[in-house]
């Protein structure tokens, strides 16, 4: 890429040399870190992503935590724009994890509707928790269930589910 070009222009034009060229002979390319493997061998298969970038899941979505990675960059880079969005799915995908443990543990809660705030973070830059945090409470909820540290922590932070909310009203 030449400085007069702008990433649009140099992403076009490479997408178009490549389409020129012959991929029989071209490997398949794993789609950032969404690969699975059943064994700690070989390289992974590419898989695709479950979710559509706007589906809302716990009131939160791929597109709407990518905004909030790329919140503090005026002009991000195609390159800063693709990273966000694979960081976004990775944090999605647990969350979605986490929302669903924590429905079957704390049914009362309202996990589809507003749970995945419970999972923010206001000590980070972007609001987000990181990934490591994530898997932290997925772990703590496998391993212990309604007894986990994360579930006293995350049910805290829910808000009841209006059904839940008439019933404990009518008693």
């Amino acid at each position: 890429m030449d400085s007069s070009e702008s990433w649009g222009e140099y992403i076009q034009t490479s997408t178009e040399e490549g389409a020129s060229t012959s991929s029989a002979d071209a490997e398949p390319v794993p789609h950032g870190n969404n690969t699975v493997s059943d064994s700690t061998e070989g390289p992974a298969s590419p898989r695709r992503f479950p979710y559509k970038p706007d589906a809302l899941i716990g009131g939160d979505s791929v597109l709407s935590i990518q905004s909030r990675l790329l919140a503090s960059r005026q002009f991000p880079s195609a390159e800063e724009i693709n990273f966000a969005r694979i960081q976004a799915e990775d944090l999605f995908e647990v969350k979605v994890q986490i929302l669903h443990r924590m429905q079957v543990l704390y049914p009362e809660g309202d996990w589809s509707g507003r749970g995945a705030r419970a999972l923010d973070s206001p000590n980070s830059a972007t609001g987000e928790s990181s990934l490591e945090r994530l898997y932290k409470l997925l772990g703590d909820l496998d391993r212990n269930g309604r007894r986990a540290e994360a579930f006293f922590s995350l049910s805290a932070k829910v808000a009841l589910r209006k059904e839940s909310l008439d019933a404990h009203s009518a008693t």
